[in-house]
């Protein structure tokens, strides 16, 4: 595994695309979104049901992006919330009449509420979501796993997500997270790549900077660096979707392959995951220079296929 270099000067990667402080603003509401404590829970799996559909329906209804978006984060939030209070994991998703679009966005929530309840136990984590995800979006769920084994290292956003989690202000329990590596060991190599997505995917929000994220996806040594990396660029474009055109434009350091095809990779995540739920949403994206629209007419290529095969999103780690 290669670990890269970063230019301060010359490096693609830079902080200007979107001002730090909109992008910290945005982090705020999407994480006020999913993990407040002050979600109310639903009472039964038909009114989580109907709460989804509802949710979906009006993402659908919404003319802006950017508020579509804000709906994907509120069903992740209520399958978190939701899924967190059930002692017993019996339901299927698969057996539940949810819409596809919430099926990328439940199974970020439900691998969320998972390693909430069951901790960083890989053999039974894998077992649980294996019983209760849906084929079609369980990948999903995996990439969260490393999501959550960000959040819980002992460093400044892990500490302050403790505290807001002991004052009730989050949906946080106190764990027991082993080293990266050991976990990593601990899990089936083909899931390696998922979970070095969703590490990266947090690393954007523990990060002040995109630049800041990117040097600390390559200093995980235990991570493949360019799904890590894949997994930063997929926070930022999906997080800074109001400034699509301008986040389009993210590249990689050119001394580093690795990197630049992790960078524009994630990127390609994400707009293939907008245009799968939301087909046609990316047609009306304004300010796309040519590289964006190549990337966005090769998004479009990828979902519809998805689409016309029945299967998800597809996420590449």
């Amino acid at each position: 595994m290669t670990t890269g270099h970063v230019r301060n000067r010359s490096s693609p990667i830079r902080d200007n695309l979107v001002p730090t402080w909109k992008a910290l603003c945005r982090k705020v509401r999407v994480l006020s979104t999913t993990t407040p404590r002050s979600i109310v829970v639903p009472t039964s799996v038909e009114d989580f049901v109907a709460r989804s559909v509802r949710i979906a329906a009006s993402a659908a209804e919404h003319r802006l992006l950017d508020q579509k978006i804000f709906a994907l984060w509120q069903l992740e939030g209520l399958a978190f919330a939701f899924f967190e209070r059930q002692d017993e994991w019996r339901v299927r998703v698969a057996d539940l009449d949810l819409p596809p679009e919430a099926g990328p966005p439940v199974h970020c929530g439900i691998a969320m509420a998972a390693v909430l309840k069951y901790g960083f136990d890989a053999d039974c984590l894998l077992d649980r979501l294996e019983a209760i995800a849906d084929p079609a979006f369980s990948q999903f769920a995996i990439e969260t796993i490393g999501l959550m084994l960000a959040v819980y290292e002992r460093d400044f956003f892990g500490v302050a997500t403790s505290l807001l989690g002991r004052v009730g202000v989050v949906r946080h329990t106190r764990l027991q997270r082993p080293p990266t590596r050991t976990f990593l060991e601990s899990m089936p190599q083909s899931c390696w790549p998922q979970i070095a997505h969703g590490y990266g995917r947090a690393l954007y929000f523990k990060r002040f900077s995109m630049v800041g994220a990117v040097r600390g996806a390559q200093r995980q040594s235990c991570l493949p660096v360019a799904s890590t990396a894949r997994g930063v660029a997929a926070a930022f474009t999906l997080i800074n979707n109001r400034d699509l055109g301008l986040a389009l434009e993210l590249h990689g350091d050119d001394s580093n392959v690795e990197l630049t095809e992790g960078i524009e990779g994630g990127m390609m995540n994400t707009l293939v995951l907008l245009e799968w739920t939301f087909p046609g949403s990316l047609s009306e994206v304004g300010g796309v220079s040519d590289r964006g629209s190549r990337l966005i007419d090769e998004a479009l290529d990828r979902a519809d296929a998805a689409r016309r095969q029945g299967m998800g999103p597809p996420l590449v780690a």
